[in-house]
């Protein structure tokens, strides 16, 4: 028996695919039969042990198994014959003469391409070639349509169709791309330049060394949404490749493609074709003068004008998804804390969206589509029943469960997905985690043009886009500066909102709109959850800075007690030097202003020793008091040396000078009593600290000196 036989059919499979990695559900890898850089082919485990496949490209499970060199029987648990059978598929029977009929091309013709008939009637070899003409990889046709059944026979990189043909194609100035092997047949033999890219989401094939030479390319854009797609695809990859030249975008009226043009009248095709090329779209791709890519910038043809007299722009109304907090042609924010959920918010839009009901103070609108991608919440135990016991139309839910970032790659299978289901509401939750690991999220110029695409993929498609993140650890008195990453996020955003609750209430949530720019702010919603299902609760008088202040307050105490708690530790067995505790606060990951509030709260005594070089030490109070404390008894056994702590009515407390008629300041605690909230530099001559851009600390400029 062979280990083939004997091991596992999954991790049969995983031995031969490249940078698997293991899911909630399964594993994702790159999957063979197409070129894949974003790992796309899923593999899950049925209750039966078989193993279960799907390329989100749309490769075939039979192509998938022959390029890896096995067999559909090596999916099942024992190679199961009874399984088998039912899955079976037929019989390759296609030969080049049977090709050549249903492409109305001659039999000759194709066998002087290299085309040919496989043994033992396994279908037709198709011969992918260098330039030079040497053969690559024969690429395997066992049905008339190719979608049907074309495959590899090995784990190869796949390549351009038609390199062979390039020197003509370089004499002529001018190019052709289509889509695949057939179209390549019809316009060569009518002697029109061509190369076939194999598959609508493999135009990552195209190298820069494949268009060299090339002044003009023109890409047929078939009819359907995969057509708009593979143009789409191909203006991308030029723009990568950073190709200087004029690219077209060209479109049949009345037929699929090329082939399907000349199959309807092989009389007139050679008019027809001339005509559409004829008709041919100018498409920009975007490259400036040095040859480098700049994707968020189209450079101009020469002819066009660089301005727009707004005489020439038709105004339109702005439509909503929910007016007026979530617009639809741009990206609305959704943002809190872990645990406000924001994803049942999420799913409950999504479900209206699905039904066309109504939202709170919205208008009803018709059923629409949602796409759906989710990196934290699983499908099948959390999505799906969430989903269900709203009531949504789930028929009208899609997701894109393949891990994309949102790379070149990512956007346009985000693109062609939104385009695919017509989606009128997009949900990307969360928005980290699909930026990549390498975008800094807090850097304006790395988010901005990620942001900017989003954009322009909501703008062209008039979907509402609903992004959701996580908000900021540190705090701010700024709400909109709250959430996590740069600014660039909130500022690319028409709309914002926050979800949270009221600290005294942690029950009483609310939704509340925080930035808007097209329209003015909503009321706060109230929202609930109750035994595992979502509520809306009406108008609330939740405010964000009720929200964020309780969550300010609460990680500043926290913060707070880590920095005492310290204190009390460093400084247990008699005074240590200022610089040890702060060399220790800091490798705890306190922060030197918290340090200074602990250092006051706990009455820490600060002291010098004698001399120009005696350094600082900080000691903890014999009986505990607070700093001030500890002054208001200096003040009684020093009486007028000192003016007391003041409040001023906002827990800061002030200096009210007074010197005892001798002149002396009391002096072994005049350095403890600054405020906690005292921010600011450190002051060079007794290390408290000072307000930004003074010279002298707050004692120094009342004229008491130690």
């Amino acid at each position: 028996m062979s280990a083939s036989s004997t091991s596992e059919p999954v991790d049969r499979l995983l031995s031969k695919l490249e940078e698997s990695k293991r899911t909630r559900n399964g594993w994702m890898a790159r999957c063979p039969a197409h070129s894949d850089r974003t790992a796309s082919l899923r593999l899950r485990v049925g209750d039966d042990g078989r193993v279960l496949l799907k390329c989100f490209a749309g490769c075939s499970v039979e192509n998938i198994v022959a390029i890896l060199g096995l067999t559909m029987r090596d999916l099942f648990v024992g190679n199961g014959t009874r399984a088998m059978n039912s899955l079976r598929p037929r019989r390759a029977s296609i030969t080049i003469r049977d090709l050549a009929k249903h492409k109305a091309l001659p039999e000759e013709f194709l066998r002087s391409l290299g085309v040919t008939d496989l043994p033992n009637g396994r279908g037709v070899g198709i011969p992918y070639k260098n330039p030079e003409g040497q053969t690559l990889e024969v690429k395997i046709r066992t049905a008339l349509i190719a979608k049907r059944g074309s495959y590899w026979p090995k784990n190869e990189p796949i390549t351009v169709y038609g390199l062979d043909r390039l020197r003509e194609a370089r004499t002529a100035s001018e190019l052709i791309l289509v889509e695949g092997e057939s179209d390549c047949w019809t316009l060569w033999f009518h002697g029109i330049h061509a190369l076939g890219i194999p598959g609508a989401a493999a135009f990552n094939a195209l190298e820069i060394a494949h268009v060299e030479g090339i002044e003009r390319i023109k890409v047929f854009q078939e009819s359907d949404e995969a057509g708009q797609n593979f143009v789409r695809g191909i203006v991308g990859r030029l723009r990568e490749l950073g190709w200087r030249g004029e690219a077209f975008v060209v479109r049949l009226d009345k037929a699929k493609d090329p082939s399907d043009l000349y199959l309807q009248n092989p009389v007139e095709f050679v008019v027809s074709l001339t005509e559409a090329l004829s008709r041919a779209e100018p498409i920009h791709i975007g490259v400036n003068f040095t040859g480098n890519v700049t994707p968020s910038v189209t450079q101009p043809a020469p002819d066009e004008p660089l301005t727009r007299g707004l005489a020439d722009v038709v105004s339109k109304p702005l439509s909503w998804l929910w007016e007026p907090r979530i617009p639809r042609g741009k990206a609305t924010m959704l943002e809190g804390d872990p645990g406000q959920a924001k994803s049942w918010i999420a799913l409950a839009i999504t479900a209206a969206t699905t039904l066309g009901s109504v939202l709170p103070d919205g208008m009803p609108t018709d059923p629409s589509n949602v796409l759906l991608l989710t990196a934290e919440d699983d499908l099948a135990d959390t999505v799906r029943p969430r989903l269900d016991a709203m009531g949504a139309d789930v028929s009208r839910v899609f997701a894109i469960e393949a891990p994309i970032v949102f790379d070149d790659a990512g956007l346009f299978h985000l693109d062609a997905a939104i385009a695919e289901h017509k989606a009128a509401l997009v949900i990307i939750d969360p928005l980290v985690a699909y930026m990549g690991a390498g975008v800094d999220i807090h850097r304006a110029n790395a988010t901005r043009a990620v942001m900017a695409k989003l954009a322009e993929i909501a703008s062209r498609h008039n979907c509402a886009m609903l992004l959701i993140r996580h908000l900021s650890k540190g705090g701010t008195d700024r709400i909109i500066y709250r959430g996590l990453g740069s600014i660039d996020f909130t500022a690319a955003c028409r709309s914002v909102l926050l979800a949270g609750s009221d600290p005294g209430e942690p029950g009483k949530r609310a939704l509340v709109h925080i930035k808007c720019n097209v329209a003015a702010l909503a009321d706060s919603i109230g929202y609930k959850i109750e035994n595992g299902a979502f509520f809306w609760t009406g108008k609330s008088d939740l405010n964000a800075h009720r929200i964020l202040a309780a969550r300010a307050g609460s990680n500043d105490k926290a913060a707070l007690d880590n920095a005492e708690e310290l204190l009390r530790g460093v400084l247990s067995e008699g005074p240590l030097a200022s610089d040890d505790v702060k060399r220790q606060a800091k490798a705890a990951g306190i922060a030197e202003r918290t340090l200074w509030r602990a250092k006051s709260s706990l009455g820490v005594k600060a002291r010098k020793a004698p001399g120009l070089g005696g350094g600082w030490t900080w000691s903890m109070s014999v009986d505990g008091r607070s700093a001030a404390d500890e002054s208001e008894a200096c003040h009684e056994q020093h009486p007028g040396s000192l003016g007391t702590l003041r409040s001023n009515g906002d827990s800061k407390l002030t200096y009210v000078q007074g010197l005892d008629k001798g002149g002396q300041p009391c002096q072994p605690d005049v350095h403890d009593s600054l405020p906690a909230s005292f921010d600011g530099i450190p002051c060079e001559e007794c290390e408290i600290r000072e307000a930004e851009g003074l010279a002298r600390c707050q004692k120094h400029r009342a004229g008491i000196t130690p």
